[in-house]
């Protein structure tokens, strides 16, 4: 190769930059991180994420589209339901899962909650906090929206996506 070739070379190249991202700052703007607000109907969670939150045939049933987020969740609470009134603690509404603070003291060390059941107890703990205190950290997501549809994959967050479902749908008298 000639010596002058490779100041062509850095030029050619950088023509090509020039073109095709223009000066650069519209094009790379539009990757940066942004706050916005999403309609929850077009966030997913990851399907591949190992971290599960709903049982894992309530998980392949959804992430195959033959549930809602919302039957997914009723489902949940129905496998809670049963396994509570087997262990004698039946319940009709979600919030009856969060003890007021008197029982709490007092029962803190002889209650023991079959799974499903803390993950609900849980679940419901943090739609509550999402209710009073509002959500301090978002969820992060990354587009990944085909043509006109826009779609968005939790990246962090499926534990605040399904206490928002939750809250939504299923704890009375939610105005947000």
């Amino acid at each position: 190769m000639a010596k002058g070739s490779t100041n062509r070379i850095d030029e050619l190249l950088a023509s090509v930059t020039t073109d095709l991202m223009g000066d650069g700052q519209g094009a790379l703007q539009d990757n940066s991180i942004r706050v916005e607000r999403l309609l929850l109907e077009m966030v997913r969670p990851d399907p591949v994420q190992p971290r599960r939150v709903l049982p894992e045939s309530i998980h392949l049933r959804f992430h195959n589209n033959h549930v809602t987020p919302t039957q997914a969740l009723r489902e949940l609470v129905q496998i809670v339901q049963i396994a509570a009134r087997q262990r004698g603690r039946p319940f009709n509404s979600v919030i009856e899962l969060l003890p007021n603070a008197d029982e709490e003291r007092e029962e803190e060390t002889a209650v023991t909650l079959s799974p499903e059941e803390q993950l609900l107890h849980d679940l419901v703990n943090l739609a509550v906090t999402i209710r009073d205190d509002g959500q301090v950290n978002p969820l992060t997501v990354v587009d990944v929206s085909q043509g006109v549809t826009r779609l968005f994959r939790i990246e962090t967050g499926e534990r605040r996506y399904w206490a928002t479902w939750l809250l939504r749908d299923f704890i009375p008298n939610y105005t947000g």
